[in-house]
């Protein structure tokens, strides 16, 4: 088997296509995955309701972000730890490290990492959190309830920050 090396008019015995159109979409298959892996964004999604965090990741899969999850800021830290990661989409209420803990984190240890905050604690502190948050470090915070067009707003508009 081979395939046509353009370069020198001949068949090459390295691939089994034989040029011609089956070769170009290949090659345009080919690329599109690896473009698609290279550079897919990872977000980390740090919440400690799991439905919360489950539903989010669902989001972010489906506009093609890989996704990680952490249900605390100790969590969190161990999972930066690990991997890359372009956006942290956090909790403030949380147990073991909050938020606002995390936030510190990033900001000393990964300050190229986007971060979007997330309140709803009930409290009737949420935007004092939220403002809190943007004061420390966050690059965007959102009121829960919200809903998929805003949460995908929030990390476009970060990412192009």
């Amino acid at each position: 088997m081979s395939f046509l090396d353009r370069s020198a008019g001949r068949r090459s015995p390295l691939l089994p296509w034989s040029g011609g159109i089956v070769s170009h979409l290949v090659a345009i298959t080919l690329s599109a995955l690896v473009q698609s892996q290279l550079f897919a964004r990872s977000i980390l999604v740090v919440d400690d309701d799991q439905d919360i965090r489950e539903w989010m990741g669902a989001v972010f899969l489906e506009a093609g972000y890989n996704v990680a999850f952490a249900s605390d800021g100790a969590e969190a830290l161990l999972e930066l730890s690990r991997g890359h990661f372009d956006v942290v989409v956090t909790d403030i209420v949380m147990p073991n490290r909050d938020g606002f803990e995390l936030i510190g984190a990033l900001r000393e240890s990964w300050p190229e990492i986007r971060i979007i905050v997330v309140s709803g604690d009930g409290r009737g502190a949420r935007e004092g959190y939220l403002q809190t948050a943007l004061g420390l470090g966050a690059h965007s915070a959102l009121s829960k309830p919200f809903g998929v067009t805003k949460l995908r707003a929030a990390v476009v508009s970060v990412l192009n920050f």
